[in-house]
């Protein structure tokens, strides 16, 4: 329908004003607003759901996947993410990556999957969610639940400000500073920076949760064109029995509010279709049952910024290590077909392998003094998504946009222009790492090895 009407104009109440405003609380937000409380900006995160955590919680993304914060025997992201997985971990709701092979845990061994390194690190969304909380809290973000941003405030070629939507009505909220980590560049957009990607359709899917299946199973197969996703892929959660499933597929567009809502219906249906084909075709579900369906439906074919910089395949498959990263990560090339049961193209690099990630991705190619993007949406080229869509690097990278926001008030200096080797100095002083350190020395899960193997006489022991 092209319909349109005229509003009218309408006095808004001031919600808050602050330093940094982060639009967006999943795993970019959650680092951009703690990067700039621990640096003494004022701060305020918004988000659409009831808790942070965007896909990581409410789209049951329930795990970081492996070669992203942790490749081979080392650590690539630490900062914000480590202190949320710390969290997670002394409440019993998450296991480090490294430490997996110490668990119970069949993944580290499941000789099925396609990747070169099964580091993941799971979660439980409740813990995720909890422990999101209590950091805002600590750090005194003022955080905006239930909440949507309809529009931006703006004079010449700065963004000051946001009107939001939520239960209290029209308000808006004043910051020095945006970080627009939303998952489809509302804010960048809005503000007329430079986007590709826009409206271009793609894989989403519906993850769900499923219990009471055996934890010695195979966990993926390609090329099954019985279910949606055009494979068998699922993921251990902390609890035994239960895990992850990524297996439907609807192709649509992020910014398209039809396309989320058809997409959400039918992959919804789907869930159903695929469980019976694990529970008839699949060693393990005999007796699985679904546990719950995401709130949200996880895609990755979201909008990109246009930046100063982009990610690019030639930094991921070469390994690139400029001296203006931000972050380190490693996660190969993932790009999900866009035909329902099609194959999707994977390349991963060796344990070990890492690439960097530069500070000009946060920042808009179009001259808007005020802005940066963080998390999925930064600039990218189309087949390098997979570098910074992951929610540990996400979540450095949204760390970084935090720091470079609050030292640019500081100093007086726009983010466009700040000295990017003092916002590593910064990073590195907070607990961020731009270069590998190594993982600490964990025990491997024992191996059972047959008391028989070293004493064959036991048998006629137990045979008498």
């Amino acid at each position: 329908m092209n319909k349109k009407i005229t509003m009218p104009a309408q006095e808004c109440g001031v919600a808050a004003d602050v330093d940094v405003l982060v639009v967006g609380g999943g795993a970019g937000g959650i680092g951009a607003a703690i990067g700039a409380a621990l640096n003494g900006a004022s701060t305020a995160i918004v988000d659409l759901y009831g808790s942070l955590g965007g896909l990581l919680t409410n789209g049951f993304i329930t795990n970081c996947e492996a070669g992203v914060a942790v490749s081979g025997d080392n650590i690539l992201v630490k900062g914000v993410f480590e202190k949320l997985v710390d969290r997670m971990v002394e409440k019993g709701g998450a296991i480090r990556g490294y430490e997996l092979v110490k668990s119970n845990k069949y993944y580290p061994f499941d000789s099925s999957r396609c990747e070169n390194d099964l580091q993941i690190t799971p979660w439980d969304p409740e813990a995720f969610k909890l422990s999101a909380d209590e950091l805002m809290e600590e750090h005194g973000v003022k955080t905006f639940f239930y909440t949507m941003v309809t529009d931006i405030l703006m004079e010449g070629n700065k963004v000051y400000g946001a009107v939001i939507e939520n239960r209290s009505g029209r308000q808006v909220i004043l910051a020095k500073r945006i970080i627009d980590c939303s998952g489809n560049l509302v804010m960048a957009r809005a503000a007329g920076a430079e986007c590709r990607g826009v409206g271009e359709k793609g894989s989403m899917t519906l993850m769900f949760r499923v219990g009471n299946v055996k934890n010695v199973t195979p966990s993926y197969k390609a090329n099954v064109k019985d279910v949606p996703y055009g494979a068998v892929n699922f993921f251990p959660l902390p609890r035994e029995g239960e895990f992850r499933v990524e297996m439907t597929r609807y192709i649509g567009s992020e910014t398209s509010a039809e396309d989320y809502t058809n997409g959400t219906i039918e992959c919804r249906k789907q869930c159903g279709q695929v469980l019976k084909f694990l529970k008839e075709k699949w060693t393990g579900f005999e007796d699985a049952y679904i546990i719950d369906s995401a709130p949200a439906l996880g895609t990755i074919c979201q909008p990109h910024l246009v930046g100063k910089k982009a990610m690019t395949k030639e930094i991921i498959l070469n390994q690139e290590v400029m001296e203006d990263r931000i972050a380190i990560t490693a996660y190969g090339i993932d790009l999900h077909s866009q035909e329902v049961g099609g194959q999707n193209l994977l390349y991963y690099l060796t344990p070990g392998d890492y690439y960097g990630v530069p500070y000009g991705v946060l920042v808009p190619k179009t001259e808007i003094e005020n802005l940066l993007v963080a998390g999925k949406c930064v600039s990218s080229e189309e087949d390098a998504t997979s570098g910074v869509l992951c929610s540990g690097i996400c979540m450095a990278l949204g760390e970084a946009a935090g720091t470079a926001s609050a030292m640019s008030i500081q100093s007086d200096v726009s983010v466009r222009t700040i000295d990017v080797k003092l916002v590593q100095e910064r990073l590195l002083q907070q607990g961020a790492i731009i270069d590998p350190v190594p993982i600490p020395e964990v025990n491997k899960y024992p191996v059972y090895e047959s008391p028989l193997k070293k004493d064959p006489s036991l048998l006629k022991k137990f045979m008498n």
